[in-house]
């Protein structure tokens, strides 16, 4: 849990007013009862600017250094939701 407090030019609304802050909450959790390798997140950032959005997501590790993880955003301030897909190697 958090706070932030951004650039007040860039963190704007959908009617140019300023919404440069707000409160940031996350949570991560690896899912040991179906296999040690799944994890799962969940994070938001409130605000109706270009950043507030809440992010899910399930990432499952091949190895120690790659994993991939899907998910999906959906946005405050109603722009277009999107799914997400990430691919992690620790070199």
């Amino acid at each position: 849990m958090g706070y932030y407090k951004g650039n007040s030019k860039l963190l704007l609304d959908t009617d140019g007013k300023v919404n440069d802050q707000g409160m940031i909450l996350s949570i991560d959790r690896q899912i040991v009862e179906f296999d040690e390798r799944l994890w799962m997140a969940i994070d938001y950032q409130s605000g109706q600017n270009s950043l507030g959005a809440l992010g899910f997501g399930f990432a499952w590790s091949f190895s120690e250094n790659v994993s991939l993880l899907i998910g999906g955003v959906i946005f405050n301030n109603g722009s277009p939701n999107m799914i997400t897909t990430q691919l992690d190697i620790n070199l």
